[in-house]
């Protein structure tokens, strides 16, 4: 269920917290409630922006997405909740690493002229442009760094079952209700048993191939046998 429910709590993004917003909490967490909230703002009014748009999710173990679309000439945005129930699989990462001294100058150099912030057109359009120079200024000053992200050689049923398990750890963590982590604990046992399972059966599969015409064998044996050398700690 969502709209908007008059309602401010820092729990979603908000400033401060009104005591509809508190009921609406309480009431959440004892009900084993999620509330989805956009990181922005929904409401742009004559006061602080605020986040009043939400929706309360019950039983549902797919991530959710909120996100506020400045797509109306209203004060409220429409917010748009999109629900992933896939399995994503490793990409590499691309990570920025700024040189904050050239950003500085480049936002330094920037040049910015607020439009009209009294009518709500007009404030958004100046939050907009602005926040288009610092993204501007951040990327022309930074350093891509590509990061293949690690490779799973679990099978896709764990994978799933992890991704499944993550889920109803947050969940538990918004509601503390012990149902939540009793589910959550079951499964998580569930897995590391499975995994034992597969590695073993991992290893055997391995073992079963080793041969001394192609010196496998002996690679393995030197594996293992092979001894770490420990660097004592300076005195």
């Amino acid at each position: 269920m969502g709209g908007d429910f008059n309602s401010h709590h820092r729990h979603w993004n908000c400033s401060r917290a009104n005591t509809f917003g508190k009921h609406l909490l309480k009431f959440s967490t004892d009900n084993r409630l999620h509330i989805a909230a956009p990181p922005t703002p929904t409401r742009f009014g004559n006061l602080t922006p605020s986040t009043l748009d939400i929706a309360l999710i019950k039983k549902l173990n797919f991530h959710c997405n909120a996100d506020s679309i400045s797509a109306l000439t209203s004060d409220h945005n429409p917010v748009l909740f999109t629900f992933d129930h896939t399995l994503h699989t490793n990409t590499n990462l691309t990570y920025h690493i700024p040189n904050w001294a050239k950003f500085y100058t480049h936002l330094d150099q920037a040049t910015y002229t607020p439009h009209n912030l009294n009518t709500p057109d007009g404030l958004e359009f100046s939050i907009n442009h602005l926040t288009n120079i610092i993204n501007s200024c951040y990327h022309a000053t930074s350093k891509k760094i590509l990061k293949s992200a690690k490779i799973s050689h679990f099978s896709t049923a764990i994978r799933k079952k992890i991704t499944l398990r993550n889920q109803l750890r947050k969940i538990w963590q918004t509601s503390r209700h012990p149902t939540d982590r009793l589910n959550y604990l079951q499964l998580n046992n569930e897995i590391h048993h499975q995994i034992r399972q597969e590695k073993n059966k991992q290893w055997n599969n391995h073992l079963s191939s080793l041969s001394t015409h192609d010196n496998s064998l002996w690679h393995t044996i030197k594996s293992i046998r092979k001894q770490t050398h420990l660097i004592p700690p300076q005195k």
